[in-house]
């Protein structure tokens, strides 16, 4: 993953957050976090042609990078840990 690639560019990382559209409501209406309808859907990355196969496998590694419940390792750990 190389989400530098567009975030760096034309939207910080929290850009799905910041900003409500039509996303946010379908996010709401399914239970599903934000970021996982957009992956999902197909909203993010920009311009992609993942199989919707390829597409939760890209929602899961994404949630194993930043917080892997079950190891207590990722990113986000690292940031609440101060590291």
């Amino acid at each position: 993953m190389v989400c530098g690639s567009c975030h760096e560019d034309f939207a910080p990382i929290n850009y799905p957050q910041a900003v409500q559209t039509t996303g946010d409501l379908t996010a709401f209406k399914l239970r599903r976090g934000m970021l996982q309808t957009y992956v999902e859907n197909g909203w993010m990355p920009p311009n992609n042609t993942l199989t919707a196969e390829e597409r939760k496998g890209l929602w899961k590694s994404l949630v194993r990078e930043h917080f892997d419940a079950e190891s207590m390792t990722g990113t986000f750990v690292d940031w609440l840990k101060g590291r």
